[in-house]
């Protein structure tokens, strides 16, 4: 669980692997990374997309998909408002195969996550009871958006006690602050960046099964287009060794979009604004404005659910 003898892929490995990608994979991450690329949708292909996908979900496997049943026919309000078709095929650029797939991996997912919540709303007060410390802690939350319309996530697992704070209960925080980010359709559409501090890490936040947890939820299963993954620099050797080993886990297409940088000023170039950085990275938003953020998510959820 913890520890740094795992496989690793270095700065080095890193760098080479860079160089050899070919120009028209670096032109495609140089447009995502600066927010230049958007995935054009139709009326038509959306009602040929939401057709496709029943005729998959159709086929699929009972074994794949029986948490997704059991979902649609226990809450399918919820089903309708928080895994509608719509999410998935803007996920995947309209890829309905892929999106039935991951659409029944996602309840599969939130079902190992939540386990006897999953079938409550995605609130603070529903699925999310139990785990508001967790959450307060800011160690996965919302920023501004950028210039270009892109949701921010930022991750400072630092912060974070892991005697206190449970790996499950942190990846229903992930749950929970990527399905805020996409009750916006803009959102859907243009995709997150995701920023990775790995200030004050030590031994034990080294947590590499928590990672492929991450990567299977954020990329395969929650319906969300992680656009670019920037890590500013620092953290000390802990960090720099556990970077390399989440290198390794993430594999070859999605560590492609991972970018390390020395000053926070460099975010600019990608639209980015600096101030809008967490302090601990150079910035100025503090856990006291995230703490604002919770508060006004609890008024929106529960005026939402008297309403």
């Amino acid at each position: 669980m913890y520890g740094l003898t795992s496989p690793r892929f270095t700065t080095s490995d890193h760098s080479l692997e860079q160089a050899a990608l070919t120009p028209e994979e670096k032109e495609l991450i140089h447009k995502d990374d600066k927010g230049l690329l958007d995935f054009v949708e139709t009326e038509v292909m959306r009602a040929e997309g939401i057709a496709k996908m029943d005729e998959v979900l159709m086929d699929l496997p009972i074994a794949s998909k029986s948490e997704y049943l059991q979902a649609l026919s226990n809450v399918p309000e919820i089903v309708e408002r928080e895994s509608d078709h719509l999410r998935f095929l803007r996920s995947t650029d309209f890829d309905a195969d892929l999106a039935a797939q991951k659409l029944a991996l996602y309840w599969k997912l939130r079902v190992q996550t939540f386990e006897e919540k999953a079938f409550l709303s995605m609130t603070i007060e529903g699925a999310l009871s139990g785990d508001i410390g967790t959450l307060s802690t800011g160690s996965f939350r919302l920023l501004d958006d950028d210039k270009h319309g892109r949701s921010l996530c930022y991750m400072e697992r630092g912060l974070l006690s892991p005697s206190r704070h449970s790996r499950k209960s942190w990846m229903r925080c992930v749950w929970y602050i990527f399905h805020v980010a996409l009750e916006r359709e803009r959102v859907q559409t243009k995709g997150v960046v995701l920023i990775i501090s790995l200030w004050n890490y030590t031994i034990e936040h080294c947590d590499r099964k928590l990672v492929r947890e991450f990567k299977h939820s954020a990329w395969h299963a929650i319906p969300i287009k992680i656009k670019s993954i920037f890590v500013p620099a620092g953290g000390g050797e802990i960090a720099a060794a556990f970077l390399s080993i989440v290198r390794f886990v993430l594999g070859k297409i999605i560590r492609s979009r991972l970018r390390e940088y020395k000053n926070h000023f460099c975010f600019e170039e990608f639209g980015i604004d600096a101030n809008s950085l967490p302090t601990t990275i150079g910035g100025q938003n503090s856990c006291a404005l995230f703490q604002e953020w919770l508060q006004q998510r609890l008024f929106i959820e529960e005026s939402s659910l008297n309403g």
